[in-house]
């Protein structure tokens, strides 16, 4: 259709130019052809076949004339050539995110492998995008938005600087997904919260969704600061039916810290109980309160704690090498000082 078309458009071209044929015939011509085109665009449409093409060949040839046939089959062959490399549209779409991670892949494995390291896996993960080949970035990808957490953050960040095009929309598509996913569980637990207001297990566990939130690392300031403070409302409502929840309290302490606001975590640790007695402090809580007696310059006052309980600490479980070794420092600084 393609090739008598652009005969035809240039025998009507060449007369008219010539002075063979009158402007109104060469007009009518042309306009036969294109109902020629648009007939021949039905019976296609009516077979199922696809009719881009069709659509090409009567809109350049409308405005092209013969120059719009000749685009056409330009067009033709382009697509004819490129097709053999490329996928569908559909198809490429599917490969973002697919339902099963595809097992080709030998650095899948690895990666999985890897996942339990936190952040010291984040690394080898960020080498897998700058060295690694399409593939092994797309599963990596998968992986990751699969199995998100706070340390993979820098891989997705690095990604949508990544030089394909394919892999920057998955890593945007990726970070959508975790922010939808992360809203259609706040709307959820919001809802319920508001139907079982006293509901002390929901107030806890929509305190902790806005917490982990608030550190994903993925967040502008307004937008974690936002969680950081519902977070923080979540878990006052949730402690004043439980107050003896150490884990609680530490995490609303430790938003105030991570947020800079260290007279009030000050103020948070140090507060009493309802018989006036100071309310003992788990090993974590009591790191930050430290952590911000020293960042407001109370120097004395974390020195007298270290050296009433730094042993203590020093024996609890679950507290990080970095933090036993600060604790470490202090205490056999004050040990040398009282020699």
């Amino acid at each position: 259709m393609v090739a008598i078309t652009g005969f035809l458009e240039i025998v009507l071209a060449r007369q008219f130019f010539n002075g063979e044929m009158r402007p109104a015939y060469a007009i009518s011509g042309h306009f036969v052809i294109l109902a020629a085109i648009a007939l021949h665009t039905l019976s296609r449409m009516k077979k199922g076949k696809d009719l881009r093409l069709s659509f090409l060949l009567f809109s350049f040839t409308f405005a092209l004339g013969p120059a719009g046939a000749a685009a056409t089959l330009l067009t033709a062959a382009m697509v004819s050539i490129f097709s053999r490399k490329t996928k569908p549209f559909e198809e490429w779409y599917c490969t973002l995110f697919p339902d099963e991670a595809s097992s080709q892949s030998d650095i899948l494995e690895e990666i999985q492998a890897q996942r339990a390291q936190g952040e010291r896996s984040i690394m080898p993960l960020i080498d897998v995008l700058t060295f690694g080949t399409h593939t092994q970035k797309q599963a990596l990808l998968t992986m990751v938005t699969s199995n998100f957490k706070p340390a993979f953050a820098p891989v997705l960040k690095t990604a949508l600087n990544d030089a394909n095009n394919a892999i920057r929309v998955q890593a945007a598509t990726g970070i959508t997904k975790i922010e939808a996913d992360f809203m259609t569980r706040a709307v959820d637990l919001t809802n319920r919260c508001e139907q079982n207001p006293d509901d002390a297990d929901l107030l806890k566990e929509i305190a902790e969704h806005y917490d982990r939130y608030a550190y994903i690392g993925l967040l502008e300031h307004d937008r974690e600061t936002e969680c950081r403070n519902n977070a923080l409302g979540y878990y006052a409502r949730y402690l004043a039916l439980r107050p003896d929840d150490s884990a609680a309290r530490t995490a609303a302490g430790r938003i105030l810290v991570r947020d800079r606001r260290y007279k009030d975590a000050v103020a948070w640790f140090e507060r009493v109980g309802s018989d006036g007695t100071v309310v003992p402090r788990a090993p974590e809580e009591a790191v930050w309160y430290l952590e911000s007696l020293f960042r407001l310059g109370h120097f004395a006052k974390v020195r007298a704690i270290l050296m009433a309980s730094g042993k203590e600490l020093q024996d609890s479980a679950g507290l990080p090498l970095e933090i036993l070794e600060a604790v470490q420092l202090w205490v056999d600084g004050n040990a040398e000082g009282n020699a």
